[in-house]
């Protein structure tokens, strides 16, 4: 059972994740390429002091990336589950809304983990070529809130998108809205260097916020 709602949740996103796979790739070289132009028009050194001196986040068109995806992988999963009601008959399969939501969340999350995955490798991997590690710990602790940021849309639309009632979905989607301002506030790098932990805290508990839409489903409760 468990194999089939995996196997089915990847058939509805594998071609949105091929897509994605594909523009972090070419992101990446252009990045790199972006990097190698900056060098050569105005030595390493001007370069690596334009980036300390006005924090020029050479990685920033990344910054909403992991959102884009995230929000992405959660509509494709359950907008059409919802929209021609195969939610109402998944939930009479022999097995209960808990694991049945748990499984076809993981199959998203997890394919979003290997595209955040690309681009911190993508990243820190280019970064070393041309920059000091010190640039490098700045890149990480910079990009961490973009990253919670994709994982907490994720759970947060597909909570949404489940959610029967619509006064619980404008609250959830306020929710949303204030928690992912506040992780893409930052205007330079290092910013969230104190703060992001607690947002890390938050975001453990939202796989969890996916289970509700199913109990109140099943017990009839709007």
């Amino acid at each position: 059972m468990l194999k089939s709602i995996i196997y089915k949740e990847w058939i509805k996103i594998r071609w949105a994740v091929i897509v994605s796979f594909l523009v972090v790739f070419i992101t990446l070289i252009y990045v790199q390429l972006e990097i190698r132009h900056y060098i050569e028009l105005m030595t390493a050194f001007s370069n690596w002091l334009y980036i300390i001196q006005r924090k020029m986040l050479y990685y920033e068109i990344f910054k909403y990336f992991p959102l884009i995806i995230g929000g992405v992988i959660s509509i494709l999963q359950f907008v059409p589950e919802m929209s021609k009601h195969r939610m109402r008959l998944s939930y009479h399969l022999p097995i209960s809304e808990k694991k049945l939501l748990l499984s076809m969340t993981s199959v998203g999350f997890s394919l979003l983990i290997v595209n955040l995955a690309i681009i911190v490798g993508g990243l820190v991997g280019i970064s070393y070529i041309y920059y000091p590690a010190e640039i490098v710990q700045s890149l990480l602790i910079t990009i961490l809130p973009w990253l919670l940021g994709g994982i907490g849309v994720y759970f947060l639309t597909s909570t949404i998108i489940l959610e029967p009632s619509w006064i619980y979905r404008i609250i959830l989607m306020i929710i949303t809205f204030a928690f992912m301002k506040l992780l893409f506030m930052e205007s330079g790098y290092n910013e969230y260097q104190f703060s992001i932990w607690k947002y890390l805290l938050i975001i453990v508990f939202f796989p969890l916020m996916v289970l509700f839409p199913g109990h109140r489903f099943r017990k009839g409760i709007n």
